[in-house]
Order: C-alpha cells, then sequence, then structure tokens
C-alpha cells in the first residue's frame, strides 16, 4: 500500500472537489498556468502532517520568503478558500476553512483548518493560557492589531485498536488551536502533534539555499545512504568521488565535492543543475518510507540529462519505499518520466483543467500515455 492511494482536496486555496484517485508510485501534475498545481502538492504535504504548525507555516513561504509576522497571518488566510462573502471587509472577519480527505497508509483519513481573523486592542503583556504553541502579545502602546485563530483538526486511524474482521480500523480525532499576532514575539511551535509522516518539498529555487542543501546532506549521512546519493551524481559526473560538508574561517558550513580534477571545490561552483539533483536525492534518502514533493521537477536540468536522472529518481523511490508528486510544464520530462518508469502501473498523470464547476484532475495511467505519446505523438499537457 502506498502512502497515499486516493486524495480529495475538499476546500483548499481556490481548489474545491479535486480527486486524485489511484495514485502511483509517481504522480506527475500538468496543466496551465495558474490551474492550481502547486496548491495540490501543498494539499498532499498538509494531509500527511495535518498537527504540524510548521508544514502550514512552510506551505506560506514557500510562496512568499518576506519574514515578518503580518505577511505570514496574511499568507495563511489565503491558504483557505475565499469567496465575495467571506472575503470582504464589509461582511465582518474572514473566516474561512480547509477540508482534506484521503485514504491510503497514511494514518490521516481526514484533515480540517479553521481560520478566523481576529482584530482587536491590547495594552502591556497578556499572560498566554496554558496549552500548545500559544502566542505572547506584548505592547507597550494602545492601538488595533490584526491576528488570527487557527484550529486543527485530524481524524487519524486508530493503530492501537483491536483488527476488525471487515472494514476500516477504527478512528480517533485530534485538534488543537493557535493564536498569531502580527506583533507577536514568540516563536511558533513546530512539533507535529498526533501522527505525521516524513515529508520533503523542493521548489524551483530550494537549491539555491545553502543550508537546506546541508541540512539534508546531514540526514542522508545519518540513514548511511550517503553512497546512494553519489552514485546519483556520478551519473552527470563521473570525476566526483566523495562529498564532504566543511566550514572554511568566517564562512557557513557548506557541501564541498571531491573532484578528480578539481580538488577539493564547494558545490555551488557546479551549477543550477548539480545543485538541483543533488537536492532531489537528498530528499529522496531523508523521507524513506514516506513522499516527495518536486514542483517543476524538470527545472535547472537540461533536457539531456533528464533521462539519467529521473531513471536514477524513479529507482530510489522504489528502493527506499517513497511515493513521488511532482509538477511539470515540460513535455521533455513527461517523456522521460514515461520512459524512466519500468512497472505497468508505476507512472500516472493528472491534468488539471477548468470547468465550469471548477477544477477538474483528468487521470491518465501509464498504459494510455504509452498509446497518447509514443503511438498518437498527442500533447497531453492541455
Amino acid at each position: 500500500m502506498l502512502p497515499i492511494e486516493n486524495l480529495t482536496i475538499h476546500r483548499l486555496r481556490g481548489l474545491r472537489d479535486v480527486q486524485l484517485s489511484d495514485c502511483g508510485r509517481v504522480n506527475v501534475l500538468v496543466g496551465r498556468n495558474n490551474s492550481g498545481k502547486t496548491t495540490v502538492l501543498e494539499a498532499v504535504a498538509l494531509h500527511a502532517r495535518p498537527l504540524s504548525p510548521g508544514d502550514w507555516v512552510e506551505a506560506v513561504r514557500r510562496r512568499d520568503l518576506t519574514n515578518s509576522r503580518s505577511a505570514l497571518i496574511e499568507g495563511l488566510r489565503w491558504l483557505f478558500p475565499h469567496t465575495q462573502e467571506n472575503g470582504s471587509g464589509d461582511a465582518g472577519p474572514f473566516v474561512g476553512t480547509v477540508h482534506l480527505s484521503g485514504q491510503g497508509r497514511l494514518l490521516t483519513r481526514e484533515a480540517r483548518a479553521h481560520f478566523k481573523e481576529l482584530e482587536g486592542y491590547a495594552v502591556g503583556t497578556e499572560e498566554p493560557p496554558s496549552g500548545f504553541a500559544t502566542e505572547i502579545l506584548t505592547l507597550h502602546d494602545s492601538g488595533i492589531r490584526r491576528g488570527a485563530s487557527l484550529e486543527f483538526q485530524a481524524t487519524l486511524t486508530d493503530t492501537d485498536a483491536a483488527p476488525v474482521s471487515s472494514g476500516p480500523l477504527p478512528s480517533y480525532e485530534e485538534r488543537f488551536t493557535v493564536t498569531l499576532w502580527e506583533t507577536g514575539r514568540g516563536p511558533i511551535a513546530q512539533f507535529p502533534q498526533g501522527a505525521a509522516s516524513p515529508v520533503a518539498t523542493v521548489t524551483p529555487f530550494s537549491h539555491r539555499f545553502q543550508q537546506l542543501e546541508v541540512e539534508a546532506f546531514s540526514d542522508a549521512v545519518f540513514s548511511d545512504l550517503k553512497p546512494t546519493v553519489l552514485d546519483l551524481l556520478k551519473l552527470f559526473d563521473s570525476d566526483i568521488e566523495d562529498l564532504e560538508i566543511l566550514k572554511r574561517p568566517r564562512n557557513d558550513a557548506a557541501i564541498y565535492m571531491r573532484h578528480r580534477r578539481l580538488g577539493m571545490a564547494p558545490l555551488n561552483t557546479f551549477g543550477d543543475g548539480m545543485r538541483r539533483v543533488l537536492l532531489m536525492g537528498l530528499s529522496v534518502a531523508a523521507v524513506q518510507g514516506g513522499l516527495l514533493l518536486i514542483d517543476e521537477i524538470e527545472s535547472a536540468i537540461h533536457t539531456k540529462a533528464l533521462d539519467a536522472a529521473f531513471r536514477w529518481l524513479i529507482r530510489a523511490c522504489q528502493q527506499l519505499d517513497v511515493q513521488l508528486f511532482a509538477t511539470t510544464h515540460s513535455l521533455e520530462a513527461v517523456d522521460a518520466l514515461l520512459a524512466a518508469s519500468t512497472s505497468s502501473d508505476e507512472l500516472v498523470i493528472y491534468r488539471l483543467e477548468s470547468k465550469a464547476e471548477g477544477i477538474r484532475a483528468k487521470r491518465f495511467s501509464q498504459e494510455q500515455l504509452l498509446v497518447l505519446r509514443e503511438e498518437l505523438g498527442q500533447e497531453i499537457r492541455v
């Protein structure tokens, strides 16, 4: 059984009642710009870790790197569906609900989050009530401040329950509430409540952040997966001999490659393609048994290198029991993924189509793709 076999996005951003049915080991999302491909990746991540405040925050920051608390609250607000009724200031505070449900190996059956806009006066220091992830609001002046109340709920499979002869295992619910203010000074608690599955998201620009590379490589080393990652890099440059984390005086720690011709060279000297491929490989290693989400999977990789990169990536996902969800705008990437998929039910493509009733996800099996692409040469992205 795969982590996610079916997923329904009842409400998230602009998506409503979008269904991904019969998911495969490799799932690729295609469609026009602004069709909701990245939102589907967010839905997968939040369904896997519905009670993790850090994952909700990261869903916002992956789209907007602004580091202010007010920008975070505004970003969280726009994770929730907007309508003319709930989005206008004249109608009172904004209230919204995210709703996801799915089946698979994940413990999460259903996830909901409720957002309510707050606004009020605060003077002095408010002592927080006991509980998880509550903010301290400290103001030295009187004035109106914005905030938000977020309640997270999840229906989870009870793996400790006695097995039943037929039907699904019993379930139970968990929930908690966090209140954020734009002037809050305390940290937002990151540790998840309840069930949390391993998930990694690779954005088109993740490879530009040196700290992410160092952390991902460290995870791979701790998991004894460094040789697997080295195999991937050698597909692109056979002169690469080893990887190490080193720190020069007055510089941050960074990944260095031991290269047959160049000696010991920092990773950032090898170009975006190498850095992105390495981060994808490291991310697979970090989420063994979980989910890998890649936005614009072809980004920074030359078309001639797609076949080798995707063959390695799919093989690694098989070996480490990782389910892949990716988006792409590239027909070359679709063809390379199709060529790299070996088993008959490994690859599934979902085309997000705009209909009168909203966005629909049209499913293409690997068998259908072979006919459409290799025999008929048809376009499947739009």
